[in-house]
């Protein structure tokens, strides 16, 4: 094990699937998705943004790439849901398609949120009320090994939704049609000035992307 990779050995040889969520161009706003419920909603999210207009997708997309050096230089197969953060992406349930399809043996989704100042902190989504195809239980240890990272890592939880990092839903498409082990990370509030700042700096990037390396490490191991 190189010194760069360091506690991450249980990941070599491993395939991890990174949804960095949103993208770069809308689609059109009439274009759907399957909810995974028997319901339709929106075909991609436009995504949040701070209140001096940096996007969501581009901090979504700067972290996925952060965390896909971290997981390479650990050994892992880095497979993406969309290829940059120009042009349109699939569609949410389309995603998760070429997500169950593939060989990877986790997924992490990658979003920023929207909330009030002085609303801090990440969060952590795995699916609840789950379906017969849901890996429900290894999503949920898989949620809570990489929260148990994160903190260890210093990065407070959320003030503001979930208990103690933990957010479970029912009503996230890319959740419900899921038949991984996987999880929906938001890792603050871009409308809250501090956690604005650690997610729009490299290092503070770095440091949230090498503790979900190390959870998910935990995990696999």
């Amino acid at each position: 094990m190189s010194a760069s990779t360091g506690n991450l050995g249980a990941l070599a040889g491993r395939t991890v699937y990174l949804d960095p969520g949103h993208a770069g161009t809308a689609p059109p706003a009439e274009l759907t998705a399957d909810d995974g419920r028997g319901g339709t909603k929106p075909c991609n999210a436009p995504g949040t943004a701070s209140d001096d207009g940096w996007p969501e997708h581009t901090f979504t997309w700067e972290i996925s790439q952060q965390l896909r050096t971290i997981l390479e230089d650990a050994g892992v197969t880095v497979l993406l849901s969309r290829a940059d953060d120009v042009h349109r992406a699939d569609c949410i349930d389309e995603r998760t398609y070429k997500e169950n399809a593939s060989a990877a043996d986790v997924v992490v989704s990658l979003h920023a949120d929207v909330s009030g100042p002085g609303n801090t902190g990440f969060h952590i989504s795995a699916v609840t009320d789950p379906l017969p195809h849901n890996l429900a239980g290894e999503s949920s240890r898989l949620a809570s090994t990489v929260r148990d990272a994160m903190v260890s890592a210093g990065l407070p939880v959320s003030n503001y939704l979930g208990t103690d990092g933990l957010n479970p839903r029912a009503d996230l498409s890319g959740l419900n049609l899921s038949t991984k082990p996987k999880i929906l990370i938001e890792f603050g509030n871009m409308r809250d000035a501090d956690d604005l700042a650690a997610l729009r700096s490299q290092e503070g990037r770095r440091q949230r992307a090498r503790a979900v390396a190390e959870g998910l490490a935990s995990y696999l191991a």
